[in-house]
């Protein structure tokens, strides 16, 4: 946009921004301290981001055009502030950030930006209204409204959802459909809501687990099927002919058995390897549903320490007193979510 471009758009509208800032000598794009904009010259929206606490991160889901994000991976900061977003960044807004148009009147439109360090830059436009149908209500026939400040419940013989007011930043139109099980599932394809509408806290659901299923009902799992219909574990408890979890996303829900132990893998011993050589013992772990647990480590029969770098599934043990001269047993043992155990043993010189 150039400050000659115009916009035009009828009744209420609010804006979206996609920006970040440059260092000195760096590539790598940073987030921005500053968004202002200007309505004819008036401050209408101020967001200014100096402090604020870990438990309002969250909030930047409301913050940003989730969809949008969601969907392509870019985020855009909007000025409209839902009901219940409650990030302290918002200095001073208008209107909660929707500014009002008229048929036929033309306002001068001006975003500021800055960092740090106060450099800015402007961008500005002409924003015209028009004459423009009435704009239908977010309120689909049928659906259930689902409350931003109130206890929503949604039952069915086959689902229990228990959503409090405040996991939503907004009134919603709660929508549900359900496929039948797959061969591979346990339970009927929940798709519960839009999983591009943000949450801010987590709910509880209920699902009911197939009569055709076969698998061991302490193996069942809730899982989500992600974007490349891939299950997620979501977690799982029995609760009579239900499995019930707490999430924190909408998506397409159902169950699954997980019967498969987790995956050791040793990365630098081998059964009756002299240990002179090294200072530590490393192992991978790795499971492919439910995700591990525990793990538990023992030398000589004795716990032992062993740090756990999650970033590349790798626990490692530095050696210690217990490493004593001549042979040693080590054993490593890891379960995951569902009991699932999975052992390894070697007899190691030193």
């Amino acid at each position: 946009l150039k400050p000659t471009d115009t916009v035009r758009a009828s009744g209420d509208v609010y804006f979206g921004l996609e920006a970040y800032d440059l260092l000195n000598g760096a590539t790598n794009k940073n987030g921005i301290n500053l968004v202002e904009v200007f309505v004819d010259s008036k401050l209408q929206f101020h967001w200014e981001a100096n402090k604020f606490s870990f438990a309002e991160t969250r909030y930047i889901n409301s913050l940003i055009d989730y969809a949008t994000y969601f969907n392509t991976g870019k985020r855009y900061i909007v000025t409209r502030i839902a009901p219940q977003n409650k990030l302290s960044l918002y200095k001073s807004t208008t209107n909660g950030g929707i500014f009002k148009t008229s048929a036929g009147k033309s306002q001068k439109i001006k975003v500021r930006i800055a960092d740090g360090n106060n450099n800015d830059s402007e961008l500005s436009f002409i924003l015209k209204g028009v004459a423009g149908p009435t704009v239908a209500t977010d309120k689909k026939v049928g659906a259930q409204q689902f409350s931003c400040q109130t206890l929503n419940l949604f039952r069915n013989p086959h689902i229990s959802i228990s959503l409090p007011g405040k996991c939503l930043y907004e009134d919603i139109p709660f929508e549900y459909s359900a496929e039948p099980s797959k061969p591979w599932s346990c339970a009927m394809i929940h798709k519960i809501h839009d999983p591009a509408t943000p949450l801010q806290d987590y709910f509880d659901i209920s699902i009911r687990i197939d009569s055709a299923c076969k698998a061991t009902v302490a193996q069942l799992v809730v899982v989500k099927l992600n974007k490349s219909n891939r299950p997620v574990y979501a977690g799982g408890e029995i609760d009579g002919q239900f499995i019930k979890a707490r999430i924190r996303e909408f998506g397409n829900y159902t169950l699954m058995a997980d019967s498969t132990a987790p995956k050791i893998k040793a990365v630098n011993i081998i059964n009756g390897k002299n240990l002179q050589s090294q200072k530590n013992i490393q192992m991978t772990i790795s499971d492919d549903l439910s995700g591990i647990k525990q793990y538990n480590g023992f030398l000589n029969g004795q716990w032992i320490l062993m740090d756990f770098d999650a970033k590349n599934s790798l626990l490692r043990y530095d050696f210690d007193d217990r490493l004593k001269s001549g042979k040693n047993q080590f054993k490593l043992e890891v379960t995951d979510n569902v009991g699932n155990k999975a052992v390894y043993e070697a007899t190691l010189n030193f």
